[in-house]
């Protein structure tokens, strides 16, 4: 199975956390509503969802990242506006552009490798007509096994009893 690269898992978690730690540092400083709380809750509940993406291997973890870094970015521009602190602001842009421009290159190179790695993984089955099949029923299959574990079952009690 084909696996995701660990430097792209930890900046998908670096970039995650990040983010959801600025939100919440902007959020305590700015006199927010409670709609600010319910958007930086569903982000949270969002980004767990993506981290489990990330742990189960998910083909929408790239996009979806994507998506969730463009949702921060606009957060954060509003709680900009509010709290007026400018070093922290450009990080958020850059983190959040870099992720971005990273998540989409990400995304379009993993298409193209699930595509080789399924390749790879995949087999295929060759029936050749001029060699004779040994073809049973499952039937047939079930009383062979069970005849060979009572052959072998017979001959332990054999050599038990010459033991003796």
């Amino acid at each position: 199975m084909c696996r995701i690269n660990a430097s792209r898992l930890f900046f998908g978690y670096v970039a995650i956390t990040a983010n959801i730690a600025i939100m919440l540092f902007l959020q305590k400083k700015a006199a927010s509503s409670i709609a600010e709380l319910g958007f930086i809750l569903l982000a949270i509940i969002f980004a767990f969802m993506i981290l489990q993406g990330y742990r189960k291997n998910s083909e929408w973890i790239w996009p979806s990242m994507i998506l969730f870094l463009a949702m921060a970015l606009a957060n954060n521009v509003y709680l900009f506006i509010a709290v007026k602190n400018m070093t922290l602001f450009v990080f958020v842009i850059l983190l959040n552009l870099f992720g971005m421009v990273l998540g989409l290159i990400w995304s379009l190179e993993e298409e193209s490798e699930m595509q080789t790695c399924q390749k790879s993984t995949s087999f295929e089955t060759y029936y050749d007509e001029s060699e004779p099949q040994n073809i049973y029923s499952a039937a047939e299959l079930i009383s062979n096994i069970n005849k060979k574990i009572n052959l072998s079952n017979s001959t332990k009690r054999t050599k038990i009893m010459k033991n003796k």
